[in-house]
């Protein structure tokens, strides 16, 4: 477990240093090889990433509800006929 939060904690970074101070035993120096990617690259500046937000439409809210009164008959139906099906099934039983 303890390798496990070193990785974790070393994410995106070289973790050569920490690999070094956990005290690893030779097998697993010599099975990190097989697993080893690159070195990375000291110089290299990964940009902050920006974030926008887009607005949001202060209408949605009555739209939601304009749709709602307009399309009722659509889950009152759904809803009817799992109440018809759900009778019909129980006097089956």
């Amino acid at each position: 477990m303890v390798c496990l939060t070193l990785v974790n904690l070393s994410e995106g970074k070289d973790a050569k240093e920490e690999f070094d101070d956990a005290g690893h035993s030779k097998s697993a120096i010599e099975l990190m090889q097989d697993y080893f990617i690159g070195e990375l690259d000291p110089t290299t500046e990964i940009p902050e990433m920006e974030v926008f937000r887009k607005e949001q439409d202060t209408r949605f809210a009555s739209k939601l509800m304009d749709s709602a009164v307009r399309y009722w008959a659509i889950p009152a139906a759904a809803v009817g006929i799992s109440v018809v099906v759900a009778i019909l099934y129980a006097r089956r039983k």
